[in-house]
């Protein structure tokens, strides 16, 4: 009877192979990242397009982690992530008409090409062959696609500096790299952003599970911004920001989003990005991946012919969102250009501690204004980016520190030389160092 029960699972398993679209056949390549653990946010890039630290169940890195910290846990629980993972479309029209599709995410299907080995490179103040032009920490990717040719290099920026600590700036180069003219491309970057992560803690549940979708998400058409935050399905108010009655605080107070800081001009001088959608991914995860659907269906999407799957606004959901970059016309050798900045922020941290429920309402009440650090913090990459990349001021390194502990007197005692007060400022040229500060935690 086993063998028999065996045998007719085996002939349904194969039975379903057959059925399903030839992309599924593609053999899985676990892929190389890197992490940047600089600024206040954190961040997993991988070499095949990919974005975001959820490798499975039992492994986690950050995944626009804010506040970031630390790169590895046992537990997910500590690690405040706000995105499920992001990616890279491209699709366009091959010389007779027919249409191509290549996908990189944010899903778990990723195109089968090459990949070079990651760079990750370090330009610190203090340091003798120090860059003030370059970010504190640079990872580049390069790969290529082997069913279309298309070649892209992805260099990926963060800071530390207080103005900057809250962003990771996302240059590509896509090269055609086949022998066609390719015309009608688009580039597109899709977002599972999802700042309810904590839910994870809070209630013990996260995920596109019906019943717990709390995010809304929504676009400033000024920055071209594609934001989220979370807020609380019925009957949960007590959950918007995630309020913890152990630790008495709100454990997502940000918004979370990502906007265009640059593109090149496309064939038709049409502003960009050409297509803006937010979708459920509840009910809609099979109608957003090329594993499920056919290249005409994904490309339709991608340049913003088919909108059927745009929610509400308003809408509390786990929210698929995408912007799409086109049409360009790329011969071979042709190079496009799109810088892509990612970014969460929110309302100091210290009004989101100590909260009693009593004040929990009042609390949440000031959480919409995280939009406007959210919206700040955009500006402040766009101005980066259009100053090469040179901040506005410098902070000097901290100077080596030696602590004595004095049980006598109960005392610590630090120490330093004055070596520090010699630096030179990179943009006055200057030894202006002017006050030091020492920070205590407990």
């Amino acid at each position: 009877m086993k063998i028999k029960l065996i045998t007719f699972s085996l002939i349904i398993w194969l039975a379903c192979l057959l059925i399903l679209p030839s992309h599924v056949f593609t053999q899985y390549r676990e892929p190389s990242f890197k992490i940047h653990d600089r600024g206040d946010l954190w961040e997993t890039v991988k070499d095949n397009g990919q974005i975001g630290g959820f490798f499975s169940l039992f492994e986690y890195y950050p995944s626009m982690d804010w506040l970031g910290g630390p790169a590895i846990l046992p537990s997910k629980d500590e690690q405040r992530s706000y995105m499920q993972g992001a990616g890279l479309w491209i699709g366009g029209k091959n010389p007779d008409g027919t249409v191509f599709f290549n996908e990189m995410g944010p899903f778990t299907y990723v195109e089968q090409g090459t990949f070079d080995e990651m760079i990750k490179e370090e330009n610190f103040i203090g340091s003798v062959d120090f860059n003030p032009n370059e970010a504190e920490e640079k990872i580049t990717a390069h790969w290529q696609i082997t069913s279309s040719g298309m070649e892209i290099k992805r260099i990926s920026r963060a800071w530390s500096y207080p103005a900057y600590a809250d962003f990771i700036i996302f240059e590509y180069n896509f090269i055609n790299n086949s022998t066609n003219n390719l015309t009608d491309v688009y580039f597109g970057f899709p977002y599972l952003i999802r700042p309810s992560y904590q839910d994870i803690l809070v209630q013990g549940f996260w995920g596109d599970n019906p019943n717990v979708r709390d995010e809304i998400a929504g676009y400033d058409e000024q920055r071209s911004l594609l934001y989220a935050y979370d807020y609380y399905p019925a009957d949960y108010t007590w959950s918007w920001g995630n309020w913890y009655n152990k630790r008495e605080e709100l454990r997502t107070p940000g918004y979370a989003g990502f906007a265009p800081l640059y593109y090149d001009q496309t064939k038709d001088g049409s502003l960009q990005p050409a297509t803006v959608l937010y979708a459920r991914t509840v009910n809609n995860t099979h109608l957003l991946t090329v594993a499920n659907r056919s290249e005409n269906e994904m490309y339709a999407i991608l340049d913003g012919e088919n909108t059927s799957l745009q929610a509400p606004e308003g809408e509390v959901l786990s929210p698929f969102m995408l912007q799409g970059f086109g049409p360009y016309d790329l011969a071979p050798g042709d190079t496009v250009k799109i810088v892509i900045v990612e970014a969460v922020n929110g309302i100091p941290m210290d009004l989101v501690v100590n909260i009693s429920e009593s004040e929990l309402s009042a609390t949440q009440a000031k959480l919409p204004a995280g939009l406007d650090s959210l919206k700040n913090t955009i500006d402040r990459a766009q101005q980066l980016l259009d100053n090469n990349y040179l901040p506005n001021s410098f902070t000097p390194p901290a100077p080596e520190i030696e602590y004595f502990v004095l049980p006598s007197t109960q005392e610590i005692v630090l120490t330093w030389t004055p070596e520090i007060e010699n630096w030179q400022d990179p943009l006055t040229g200057r030894n202006d160092l002017n006050i030091y500060r020492v920070y205590r935690s407990n």
